[in-house]
């Protein structure tokens, strides 16, 4: 499952997962929070009554009402002797029958999220039971209803499922919880002209022309988790694509239908791709794709049918600012890593989480070069860093409050470095021999932290549990302190390399690893040498013929981790024009501006960097630490080039962190023509912003051409709405309502409510018009309102905050509305007087 960053974000006062059982107090200058304030506790291993064999789905639905009827039966069979009942897991659904599939009923009962389904008669041991059930439902999570209504008239008609975590068994009973698997028939009736998307093979398609409705069958006989049932209804176009005898198609809106193909056009050779660095084969029958409206999440891997938000559909142009290529990956690399071999528990996410992610940076790297594959682990590690800085815990945890919690930065960015790393100690040959070891041995099964090392370490024949016990069951990561000095006499380079974490949150006090060292001398020659290290500190000594013009700690930056490592300007210079990976050259570009007021020589540096570095998401992130020089014109000067760059990410970036400077005529000129002509929606976008920042000549006709102007999912509209909040102030207050009123463009509305969060401090009226909008239909702009009622830290908002805390049922809007609450208090209390 992709889980959009935004999401996040929204919740970052709520903890992420921590084993607070073992997290050691804060000091004085940690500010990370326990997990969950303090609401995680021990999850057991769930107990299993049966072996669930086969789920068969009969449904049919009300769309205007957004009502289930459904006719369920569940296949078990007994594993314990003398079994006198069976229970499901069942929320809100009321029942109309409950017996064998020949009509005999049973004796039932229905507790909180249960169904109890009492036996004739004991069963022994190895007893085959189907259980039928038909009901209806008007389901609060689950499945969702996408419809027009008078404000969106051409909204289409859908429904769609989402499973993960635990919320199937909000329309239909059955075994909900990861660790057992079963095959399953889902067979949806849809009025005629729709179509239904689910796992598996198209078993029939049967027409009823008296009932104007068409049922799908779809039969998936590859045993499965039940999170990963799925169904998708609705008017579709549908673009069928091949690799080799596998059908591999896409669904989309109508008029979606050519981005659609173009979006996903490298699914084919994405799936080539993970065959052949798993060594395993596509294990299902079909590979669908489906972009729906209204997602909660950026995409989920259904088996064998990916769902996927709609917003992710774009045109060529947008492409030049981003693709779908990450998500489609990530959803695709699930197949294999999540959806054959699935985690055990929701602690143990990071077996499906981490793999996808890491999976996906893969496929960048087959698809655009090691560059990419690099930059893609830089972001992997800034979002880990990002995270700790709030809460730290380990990957493996059974402690937490809600399985959504285990979703962060360490389920996924976090396990994903760990899969690095250990290609890292074994080799890529190794390692691939080991993921495929273990893919073998639990497919179709599900799998624990323990088994997998074990896994691991049968294939390997290494010890690996100090690697597992270091990165998996303990948190953080090391920081390093580096230096050198050359010893000219002895030809040797003395290496003294510190740990220095803290070991509080139950971070190791030492993290053993085995890290390259790479010298190259002036003359051009280079030398790689792997030392293991095992302790705080340590000292070693690696010969080099004269004094070395580089020295890189973990060239390639393969070891998540924080590193000191002083360096001279000219060394620096050196790395940043002579090493090969990206994230050397980068780093010593950023590291020789990172001083407050760097020399002419240094801006020089930088700046050769952002106009000579051949890949251009690196030139973007030094974009970044010029900006934090601003007003210095040196900085401003580079920047303005920038704007000519080949590359749309970095003209965007630059024209983003202008508005950290003063304006200039010229910079004035260049930011109206790409606001004018750009062919980037997102240059146009921050060219747009940050002449509004500068209040610019001519700005009122700028503000009014973007508001207006087509762009994929409004990015230049929302860039105009954030611009006459800038300009305007609270003159913009009726404008922003407006935009962001339910029935006005739903792409723009969550920027004219993040506007109205900057803008009528202090106004009620505005504050009051946000809280009205809590419970809004579209799952994101409920963390847009978040985000706004936060920053106006008007207390006013806390009532209706925690009224909506108390009554939604979705736990990610729960702990969103909570945050905000916290944001506000917390900008809102008083300093402590002191004496």
């Amino acid at each position: 499952m992709k889980i959009r960053v935004i999401i996040l974000a929204a919740a970052c006062l709520c903890a992420s997962v921590a084993t607070s059982a073992n997290a050691a107090p804060s000091t004085s200058m940690d500010h990370r929070t326990a997990f969950g304030g303090g609401h995680a506790y021990y999850h057991p291993p769930r107990y299993h009554e049966y072996r669930l064999d086969n789920v068969k789905i009969i449904a049919s639905f009300d769309e205007r009402a957004g009502a289930v009827f459904g006719d369920v039966t569940n296949t078990i069979t007994t594993i314990h002797p003398s079994t006198t009942y069976v229970d499901f897991d069942s929320a809100d659904l009321h029942y109309s029958f409950v017996g064998d599939p020949d009509g005999q009923e049973l004796r039932y009962q229905t507790f909180g999220e249960t169904l109890r389904v009492f036996l004739p008669k004991p069963a022994v041991v190895g007893t085959t039971i189907a259980v039928e059930t038909r009901y209806t439902t008007h389901p609060t999570k689950g499945v969702y209803f996408v419809r027009p209504d008078s404000y969106y008239p051409d909204r289409p008609w859908e429904v769609w499922s989402q499973g993960e975590m635990v919320d199937n068994h909000f329309w239909f009973p059955t075994y909900d919880w990861p660790d057992e698997k079963a095959t399953s028939e889902t067979i949806v009736s849809v009025p005629e002209g729709q179509t239904v998307v689910s796992n598996g093979r198209l078993a029939h398609v049967i027409h009823n022309t008296s009932k104007k409705t068409v049922t799908y069958d779809w039969i998936e006989s590859v045993p499965h988790s039940t999170y990963l049932i799925s169904i998708v209804a609705g008017t579709f176009a549908q673009w069928t694509d091949r690799l080799g005898k596998l059908p591999v198609t896409y669904y989309a809106p109508p008029a979606d239908r050519a981005k659609v193909a173009y979006d996903f056009r490298a699914t084919p050779d994405m799936i080539a791709f993970f065959q052949q660095f798993n060594d395993y084969p596509f294990p299902y029958e079909k590979y669908a794709q489906s972009a729906v409206v209204d997602f909660t999440y950026g995409g989920m891997e259904n088996m064998s049918a990916t769902t996927q938000t709609s917003t992710t559909l774009h045109d060529r142009r947008a492409e030049l600012d981003g693709d779908s290529e990450g998500l489609v990956a990530h959803e695709l690399a699930h197949q294999w890593w999540g959806d054959l071999e699935t985690m055990q528990d929701w602690g143990q996410v990071w077996l499906n989480e981490g793999y996808a992610t890491y999976y996906e940076a893969l496929y960048r790297g087959h698809a655009h070069g090691e560059d990419a594959f690099d930059m893609d682990r830089q972001g992997m590690m800034d979002d880990v860093f990002n995270e700790d800085v709030r809460v730290r815990h380990p990957i493996v945890t059974e402690v937490y409050g809600d399985p959504i919690d285990l979703f962060d930065a360490d389920g996924y960015s976090k396990a994903g470095l760990v899969l690095h790393m250990l290609r890292t100690v074994l080799g890529t040959d190794e390692y691939r021999k080991s993921q495929t070891a273990f893919l073998r041995e639990y497919a179709t099964k599900s799998a624990n932290t323990q088994e997998w090392e074990a896994s691991v370490e049968r294939t390997t024949g290494q010890d690996l549990h100090w690697f597992v016990d270091e990165w998996l069951y303990k948190a953080g990561f090391p920081e390093y302190t580096v230096s050198y000095a050359y010893d000219e006499a002895a030809h040797v380079i003395h290496l003294t390399v510190d740990q220095t974490q803290s070991t509080a949150w139950n971070t190791a006090a030492v993290f053993t690893m085995p890290i390259a060292i790479e010298t190259q001398t002036a003359d051009g020659k280079s030398a790689t040498t792997t030392v293991n290290d095992d302790s705080r500190t340590k000292t070693f000594d690696i010969p080099s013929a004269s004094a070395p013009a580089m020295v890189l700690f973990d060239p390639g930056h393969n070891i998540l981790s924080k590193v000191t490592f002083k360096k001279s300007d000219p060394e620096l210079e050196y790395q940043m024009r002579h090493a090969s990976s990206v994230l050397d050259r980068l780093e010593a570009a950023q590291k020789l501006i990172a001083i407050r007021k760097p020399s002419a020589a240094q801006i020089a540096g930088a700046s050769w960097f952002l106009e000579h570095e051949r890949f251009d998401d690196a030139r973007a992130a030094i974009v970044d630490s010029l900006d934090n020089l601003a007003p210095d014109t040196r900085a401003h000067d580079a920047l303005r080039r920038a704007l000519d760059d080949p590359s749309a990410h970095v003209r965007s970036a630059a024209a983003a962190a202008l508005s950290d400077f003063k304006s200039d005529p010229q910079t004035v000129a260049d930011l109206a023509r790409l606001a004018a002509s750009d062919p980037s929606y997102a240059t146009t976008a921050a060219s747009v912003t940050t002449l509004a920042q500068y209040d610019a000549p001519d700005i009122s006709a700028i503000l009014a051409r973007a508001l207006t102007e087509p762009s994929n999912n409004r990015v230049i509209a929302s860039a105009a709405l954030h611009g006459y909040a800038i300009v305007e102030k609270n003159g913009a207050i009726a404008l922003e309502e407006r935009y962001a009123t339910y029935g006005a463009p739903q792409a723009s509305r969550n920027a004219a409510i993040g506007a109205l969060g900057s803008i009528g401090k202090g106004d009620e009226h505005v504050t009051a018009f946000l809280t009205s909008l809590l419970g809004d239909p579209n799952f994101r702009t409920n963390f847009a309102l978040f985000r706004a009622l936060g920053q106006r830290a008007d207390p006013k908002a806390i009532p209706a905050l925690e009224r909506f805390a108390k009554t939604t049922e979705d736990v990610r809007l729960r702990q969103g509305a909570q945050a905000a609450v916290a944001t506000i208090e917390a900008m809102t209390r008083r300093p402590t007087k002191r004496p």
